[in-house]
């Protein structure tokens, strides 16, 4: 009976093995395919779709990753808050509420006197809602982690020093170019100091609709650093470098060690996470609060400690200081929390409703700055980036409202494939980042699909089914419901998401290499650590080497320009142009390839220019000229657009003026001209 017994294991851990072997090979013909018919999506989704089927119909997972991490240091079960230390509570709220009304009803003031008022009042919300022995409980964890797993701290810290260097290095000249939206961001960080003085509201929202925290951020940079495009970047590169530390944190709550440094070494290389940390836009901060409050989630959880609830409620509120997809943030925490509770309904019975509310209350009173300051504009939205850019927005052009008659199948077939395929196969191509590969690249999407059927097998899992939501939500909210998609900046937030799922992924075809060794050649011994550690740790630094040459090598360094004709003769005139007439007036005749009056590109690279567009006749430009060195005794600079409406009209009159000067300005890799500078002097 025992013999047939593990006859019968035997065929079935056969049976296992060759689907698994199976699935990762149509999941690399399926991407393949993806790769070399690009315009033809749908042979290479049928083999995907068959893959999928395939890994997640193996009766055995090959997979040896641990979801259990331990019991905690210390688990001491701490009372409700004392009657004194609730009267921290009020006195918290009052100064939050104050600075909030104090910014938006009165002339703002120091914006560091408001922010130290925000952050006094949520210290004293913390200190009400808990007790000494929670933070006490927290800091016995954070020391006794500190002394037992030493080397593993520095292996992070060493990680995170590598990220650093990735993301920091060469800032103002890679990318090459400033796009327009940081043009945006940075001229407006500038202004903080230059325009405001220091004195701004910092909860309001900026023109087009960015909280102005990450700003605060650039202009400490840029009042530290100079008005460089470096300093405008270098905020992002250090939320991006604190990201990497998070998600091992947080993937070692969820899974293993094993598990947590592979995800690791992929963030530390994740092309578009580094891309997006060299830029100076607020996109980045989304995938580290997003990490930091599920790391305190999970920890509150694990040890009932009313500390880790109060940091996941300040952490998620701090969350909605960044950009607009940070709003996934709380969807994401109440469904882990009710799938959590699903799960140990059973076992725990009732939850305690006290922690959630404590949690809740933290959140509502971290966010109460902005929201009060949203409901003040009138805005009517509690999202109004966003809201400009819904599909069923009457002003989108890219909306339902616009779609023509017999259009509608087509339209709907992108918005519902191009958001999933934008992760695997299909390209973005906006001008302002660049034409990019798939967001996952060519090689990452392979593990990453084989990640996402073993989250879905898993479903009961919290911690697994979390990640799925993770990256569905965004795909639905960051990309179907919105116009013009893939738009790659609507799915930063789900980069912790896609790197644990990249990395159980790694696990998996690990094992499976590890299993076909052993079935091919069961005379050839496998030492565990090959099997758990170094063929792990060789597929991944293979994929992320992979993907980081294609990011800098390949990609960016052999195209220079990779941003669109508009942002890069902005660029051109800003570094070569304008820095040479500081003093002088400036006439812009723009274009829309060259809309020189209204870019912020060039506000920011060159300030306190004398500069305005011409506004009168073409054929009045003579006398508009000679009016101006008379009035001004200023010489006049013209820099006329190739493109401009008027072009050969305003040349040739610009051609005959006397006393002037005249030169082409080319682009210096394509030689394709750019602008002509005209410049009249006072006689």
């Amino acid at each position: 009976m025992q013999a047939l017994n593990n006859s019968a294991s035997q065929k079935s851990s056969l049976k296992s093995g060759w689907l698994s072997v199976l699935g990762v090979l149509l999941f690399i013909v399926g991407q393949t395919l993806w790769y070399v018919l690009n315009d033809l999506p749908l042979l290479g989704g049928v083999v995907v779709i068959g893959a999928a089927v395939v890994v997640f119909l193996a009766p055995t997972p090959l997979m040896h990753t641990s979801t259990r991490v331990g019991s905690p240091i210390t688990n001491l079960k701490t009372s409700k808050p004392s009657y004194f230390r609730k009267l921290f509570i009020p006195i918290g709220v009052g100064l939050v509420i104050f600075a909030a009304q104090h910014g938006v009803r009165h002339a703002p003031g120091s914006l560091w006197v408001l922010l130290a008022l925000w952050l006094c009042g949520l210290g004293c919300v913390l200190i009400g809602i808990t007790q000494y022995g929670d933070w006490l409980d927290l800091a016995r964890q954070v020391f006794q982690s500190l002394a037992q797993q030493h080397r593993e701290w520095l292996g992070i810290a060493c990680l995170m020093g590598l990220g650093l260097i990735i993301r920091g290095g060469w800032l103002g000249s890679f990318p090459d170019m400033m796009a327009e939206d940081e043009g945006h961001f940075a001229k407006q960080a500038a202004e903080i100091q230059t325009y405001y003085h220091w004195e701004r509201n910092p909860f309001e929202f900026t023109p087009d609709h960015h909280p102005v925290i990450y700003h605060i951020m650039q202009a400490v940079s840029i009042d530290m650093f100079g008005r460089t495009v470096a300093a405008a970047r270098l905020p992002s590169a250090i939320l991006g470098t604190l990201t990497i530390g998070a998600v091992y944190w947080v993937v070692r709550l969820m899974f293993d060690q094993r598990v947590a440094v592979l995800a690791g070494i992929f963030m530390t290389t994740f092309p578009q996470h580094v891309h997006f940390s060299r830029l100076a836009l607020n996109q980045v901060m989304d995938p580290l609060f997003l990490t930091l409050s599920f790391g305190f989630l999970i920890l509150a959880l694990r040890n009932d400690n009313r500390a880790y609830y109060a940091l996941t409620g300040l952490t998620m509120g701090l969350s909605q200081y960044g950009f607009s997809s940070a709003r996934l943030i709380p969807i994401l925490v109440v469904i882990y929390l009710f799938w959590h509770y699903l799960s140990q309904k059973k076992r725990s019975g009732e939850p305690d409703i006290f922690p959630i509310l404590s949690l809740a209350f933290v959140f509502a009173v971290t966010v109460f700055p902005q929201a009060y300051s949203l409901w003040h504009s009138n805005s009517g939205s509690p999202s109004p980036r966003l809201e400009d850019i819904g599909i069923w927005q009457k002003d989108n052009p890219f909306g339902v409202h616009h779609i023509t008659h017999g259009d509608e199948i087509d339209y709907w077939e992108k918005q519902l494939t191009a958001p999933f395929l934008g992760f695997t196969q299909q390209q973005e191509a906006g001008y302002f980042y660049g034409r990019f590969a798939p967001f996952l690249g060519w090689v990452a999407p392979v593990p990453f699909m084989i990640g996402l059927v073993l989250a879905l097998k898993n479903w009961r899992n919290p911690k697994q089914i979390i990640l799925v939501w993770g990256w569905g939500l965004t795909v639905v909210l960051g990309g179907i419901l919105l116009s013009n998609p893939p738009e790659f900046q609507r799915f930063v937030i789900s980069i912790p998401a896609l790197v644990i799922l990249v990395s159980l992924g790694v696990l998996y075809m690990a094992d499976v290499l590890v299993w076909l060794s052993k079935t091919l050649s069961p005379e050839q011994l496998i030492p565990v650590h090959i099997e758990r550690w170094i063929l792990p740790l060789i597929l991944t630094i293979a994929l992320s080497t992979f993907d980081l040459k294609i990011y800098s090598q390949d990609y960016r360094l052999a195209r220079p320009y990779f941003h669109g004709p508009r942002t890069t003769n902005l660029n051109i005139v800003a570094d070569e142009v304008l820095p040479k007439y500081i003093g002088y007036r400036i006439w812009y005749m723009s274009a829309p390839d060259l809309n020189l009056a209204t870019s912020p590109v060039l506000e920011y690279k060159v300030p306190n220019l004398s500069a305005s567009e011409y506004g009168g006749k073409v054929q009045d430009l003579p006398i508009a000229i000679a009016q101006s060195l008379a009035d001004n005794q200023t010489s006049l600079v013209v820099i006329l657009a190739p493109h401009y409406p008027d072009f050969a009209a305003a040349y040739e009159l610009l051609s005959t003026v006397s006393g002037g000067e005249r030169w082409a300005v080319p682009d210096p890799i394509t030689y394709r001209l750019v602008a002509y500078v005209f410049k009249f002097s006072v006689e």
